[in-house]
């Protein structure tokens, strides 16, 4: 339990983005630590950082669709050209996550719905 604690708080860690104020995200104020040294983080590592730590990745799999009745006839197609069996509606909503947990469709099936 305690390898567990420890290993969360290291992955925090990792993630952070810890900047000085003066110089806000960029690489003269974002650092890092490679050991015992201290190094400027690239634009890349900063923008990387940043996102694992603000930007929801599952947004549109949790937010609801505006529209309640969709239909995915077109996307059936698709994947039945691809050499795909679509069996029934249920299990398609279902392994493409179409649908939130509360069962209402998201934004992910209202983008790829007909």
């Amino acid at each position: 339990q305690v390898y567990l604690t420890l290993m969360m708080s290291i992955s925090c860690f990792i993630k952070c983005v810890y900047c000085q104020k003066k110089y806000g995200f960029s690489s003269n104020g974002c650092i890092i630590r490679i050991g015992t040294a201290c190094k400027e983080m690239t634009p890349e590592q900063i923008k990387i950082r940043y996102e694992q730590n603000f930007i929801d990745n599952e947004y549109m799999l949790k937010k609801k669709s505006s529209m309640a009745d969709l239909s995915f006839r077109e996307l059936k197609i698709y994947y039945a050209e691809k050499g795909y069996h679509v069996l029934d509606n249920n299990s398609f909503e279902k392994n493409l996550n179409l649908r939130n947990q509360n069962g209402e469709y998201n934004l992910l099936g209202e983008l790829l719905a007909d």
